[in-house]
């Protein structure tokens, strides 16, 4: 969704597509929105041939874990929290999920962690926007 959107970072993407996901787990079902995570990402990695890439893990492990956030966030705590505050739980775990793995199968030792402190503030922003493209999803789509 957002590959013709330029990017500041290479490896920055505002995950603009997490709307629709958002949007399937409250209009749907939440296991809709994790199936649509796991097509998506598949079919992009297929498409891009990255498939099998450590790109396409990055891309899986922090989707998945991103929308798991997020489902717990619909489940457990939707009256309390905004799709504003759901929205910005699943960037940030999405975030952190891809930080560990990148510890884990690349950094051995080295310190990655000082890379959350940057992204934690990208995350939050990205968030917001996610929740703000679905609130506009849900109100015009019925």
């Amino acid at each position: 969704v957002e590959s013709p959107l330029p990017r500041l970072f290479p490896w920055l993407k505002p995950g603009i597509s997490n709307s629709l996901v958002l949007y399937g787990m409250t209009r749907i079902s939440i296991k809709f929105g994790i199936a649509l995570v796991l097509i998506r990402t598949i079919l992009s990695g297929l498409v891009l041939g990255i498939l099998f890439s450590p790109a396409s893990l990055l891309s899986m492990v922090g989707g998945v874990t991103g929308a798991i956030m997020m489902a717990i966030g619909i489940r457990w705590f939707m009256p309390v929290l905004s799709l504003n505050g759901i929205s910005v739980l699943g960037a940030l775990i999405n975030n952190l999920a891809q930080l560990l793995t990148v510890q884990f199968l690349f950094a051995g030792k080295f310190p990655i962690w000082f890379s959350f402190s940057v992204i934690i503030w990208i995350a939050i922003p990205s968030g917001i926007i996610v929740a703000q493209i679905t609130e506009e999803l849900l109100r015009r789509v019925e």
